[in-house]
């Protein structure tokens, strides 16, 4: 799950394009981690389909075990 508002990306850099704005209520399935980067899987709310994109490590929750 992400803590809060966070922009979905493209690619793993910054000025890569948006792809979608998710809030914090958005369960999400991480793919693959990268430095500060991680790829996500997550079910669109618009559409219910699953979409993926990079956001940044700091806006997860990390899941305790």
């Amino acid at each position: 799950m992400i803590a809060r508002r966070c922009e979905v990306r493209l690619k793993p850099k910054m000025k890569s394009t948006v792809l979608a704005i998710l809030d914090g209520t958005i369960k999400v399935v991480v793919l693959q981690e990268v430095h500060k980067w991680v790829y996500i899987s997550y079910i669109n709310p618009a559409d219910n389909l699953a979409e993926s994109g990079w956001i940044l490590k700091k806006y997860l929750i990390k899941k305790e075990q």
